[in-house]
């Protein structure tokens, strides 16, 4: 640190009186790396830049807002916030069992140090997120280029080498924050675990119960140990720096399961399901039998059916509520039966109402197997067939050009997740509307079919 505050730093090349202050994160400042306090002023994407003097006195307590390179800002965001309110869980079961103690003092001890034992292998505490994030973000290289006792040539090289292939690391780096943040939540949520606050208030027999709750300790500690293997497995893939096609195509998998959640995760906080959203905004063209669709509200609830009557080879409503990359949304549709022939889910373009699902291939096909609707497998297998209670999970995500379908969610875990076919992707400037399509094949039997649309739900983008 030292050497490098005696090196005297050239004049900017743009402002000849300001020496350089800064250093850009921008690739494509890549031949002029280093900027003056000016240049950064007139910059609006003054996010784009790392102050040297606060790179170099920077301790492993202190997260960059915009390091690692092109790393989601919204990651560190989350990273940053669970830091500044991180409280330890284990403080919290040690209070809370010192609480229940002066109540029940023969058995909180026991209780205490197994409940603690169990937890103590799963602690993750302050130092080891600034650790983990240190060792992801490669800092100490960083400080280390800057710092070292070299000509402003050699640093200059130095930085532009480790910058690009910063850049060639970017979505390692992503996918390694965002399972540091997943394993940080987990820990943080084990106080929930035992409800000991509430225990207080039972009787003394009922602190047996705590038995029963060990075995989900044992599969929390299980989930917080897998969101470790993952991360250890790509810092070192990091670190070992290797070029692997099949990795990428993880890494891509990885991201978009942890897409997924967060959206599944961020609606399901929120109990307020907006069907109202679609209530009454129904439409029907005059394609085939479309108008003779019914969609109606089952008296004493509050979820739409769309219902297909034997009289309806073809056809297709659409709920003229408008969807765009500005937020993402998500569904939740409950088939009543096998569906007959064969059935669409998906976005209609409000631009082409005649453009439907059977040529747009922007949805997914029910009953009938065919892969070119929504039959990208993103993780487990492909799946078309449907039955009586069978509930699927739509996640629209219009900015990124795609619809996820899952057939169910447990525990955090999406067992079959498909999305559109590349050739079929949603064209992100547009507006779509939710679609259902119902054909038949030739010489098949009539069928009528209930759909129910159980869940809507708008979030906004991450």
């Amino acid at each position: 640190m030292n050497n490098l505050n005696k090196l005297e730093y050239p004049s900017c090349k743009k402002h000849s009186i300001n020496s350089y202050m800064y250093i850009s994160t921008n690739i494509r400042d890549q031949d002029d790396i280093f900027k003056c306090g000016q240049c950064v002023l007139e910059d609006i994407n003054y996010n784009d830049y790392l102050y040297i003097n606060t790179i170099l006195m920077s301790q492993d307590d202190y997260i960059f807002k915009n390091w690692p390179l092109l790393c989601n800002k919204e990651l560190i965001n989350q990273l940053n916030q669970l830091v500044q309110d991180y409280t330890d869980p284990i403080q919290i079961i040690e209070d809370q069992f010192n609480s229940l103690r002066n109540e029940i003092v023969q058995k909180i001890d026991e209780k205490k140090k197994k409940t603690l034992q169990k937890l103590q292998n799963l602690r993750i505490d302050k130092e080891e997120i600034h650790n983990i994030y240190n060792q992801i973000s490669c800092k100490d290289n960083l400080k280390q280029i800057l710092a070292q006792n070299e000509s402003f040539e050699k640093i200059n090289k130095d930085l532009q080498a480790f910058l690009q292939t910063s850049f060639v690391e970017k979505k390692q780096k992503n996918l390694q924050i965002q399972i540091l943040i997943e394993k940080i939540k987990k820990y943080q949520q084990s106080p929930q675990i035992f409800e000991i606050e509430e225990l207080k208030n039972n009787m003394l027999d009922h602190l047996d119960s705590l038995d029963d709750e060990f075995d989900r300790c044992d599969v929390f500690s299980e989930e917080i140990n897998k969101i470790q293997q993952q991360l250890d497995l790509m810092i070192k893939d990091q670190q070992s720096k290797t070029e692997n096609n099949n990795f990428e195509q993880e890494i891509d998998k990885y991201l978009k399961l942890f897409n997924f959640k967060y959206l599944y995760d961020k609606a399901s906080s929120n109990e307020s399901n907006q069907i109202n959203l679609l209530h009454g905004k129904q439409e029907f063209t005059d394609y085939k039998q479309s108008k003779e669709i019914k969609v109606t509200i089952p008296l004493f609830e509050d979820y739409l059916q769309i219902y297909k009557s034997l009289n309806i080879q073809f056809g297709y409503v659409y709920f003229k509520y408008p969807m765009s990359k500005h937020k993402k949304y998500i569904c939740k549709i409950r088939f009543n039966d096998s569906g007959g022939q064969y059935i669409i889910v998906g976005l209609i373009n409000s631009n082409n109402l005649l453009n439907h699902l059977n040529l747009s291939q922007q949805g997914k096909s029910f009953v009938l197997p065919d892969k070119k609707y929504g039959g990208q497998i993103v993780t487990g297998e492909y799946f078309s067939d449907i039955a009586n209670n069978f509930i699927l999970t739509m996640i629209i995500d219009i900015q990124n050009s795609q619809i996820y379908f899952c057939d169910e969610y447990e525990g955090g875990l999406f067992f079959n997740i498909n999305e559109l076919q590349n050739q079929s992707l949603l064209d992100a400037e547009s507006t779509y509307y939710l679609t259902f399509h119902f054909g038949k094949q030739q010489s098949a039997l009539d069928y009528e079919t209930k759909i129910d649309l159980l869940y809507f739900q708008e979030v906004d983008n991450q």
